[in-house]
């Protein structure tokens, strides 16, 4: 379970684990997607997908998203663990690849990175 506060009031937003956990110069240096199979960008569900394409996350009339995801791709362990890795918050909808934008297919034209964080152990 996840909860994400200030973000745009009433808007889905991409959400999606970046390659590298490197903050030093904001979210742009987390790199990419996470995407070790080097398959186009997708929906949670698609076959056809990146490891890190989580989809979208719902923010409230006050900014507040509250979400739990399960995905059958992300490990906390073994060769493609996800620790140690960014999990970037996009400014707009993820189109899962199917937005005929020049970007839907590697970035889901999910727009700019607005929060970011690095993926760890508690």
């Amino acid at each position: 379970m996840g909860i994400i506060e200030r973000l745009q009031p009433n808007k889905e937003h991409g959400f999606h684990i970046h390659e590298k956990g490197d903050l030093s110069s904001g979210c742009a240096s987390a790199a990419g997607h996470f995407n070790p199979h080097q398959k186009h960008h997708g929906g949670p569900s698609d076959t056809e997908r990146h490891v890190g394409d989580l989809g979208n996350i719902a923010a409230d009339a006050s900014g507040v998203a509250m979400f739990t995801i399960q995905d059958n791709l992300i490990s906390l362990v073994g060769e493609h663990s996800v620790l140690g890795r960014a999990i970037v918050v996009h400014a707009d909808k993820d189109d899962f690849g199917k937005g005929g934008f020049t970007d839907s297919l590697t970035t889901g034209h999910a727009g700019s990175r607005v929060g970011c964080g690095v993926i760890g152990i508690m």
